[in-house]
């Protein structure tokens, strides 16, 4: 395999790793909100929120994956609100 290609991809791998730590930290925040809201009474599913964290995040991406954003975190907040209501 080229070397280039090979550190590329140890290079992919390291960020995946990242990912999976960092949506696990994410996911451990989620429960915490689930609880808050249930607590009090507040219903799982901002819309608002999350189109707000859309546009920021959006806001910081480079223009060539802006749309991405849209897609990854439209994923990302059904996984969440799945795993909030799995917690009730």
């Amino acid at each position: 395999m080229d070397d280039t290609l090979g550190k590329l991809r140890e290079e992919i791998d390291e960020i995946d790793n990242a990912l999976v730590d960092l949506f696990g930290r994410r996911q451990e925040t989620v429960l915490k909100i689930g609880k808050y809201k249930k607590d009090n009474n507040i219903p799982v599913v901002a819309s608002n929120r999350e189109q707000e964290v859309i546009d920021r995040l959006k806001a910081r991406t480079d223009d060539r994956f802006k749309d991405d954003i849209d897609d990854l975190y439209k994923t990302i907040f059904d996984l969440s609100k799945r795993l909030q209501n799995k917690e009730k």
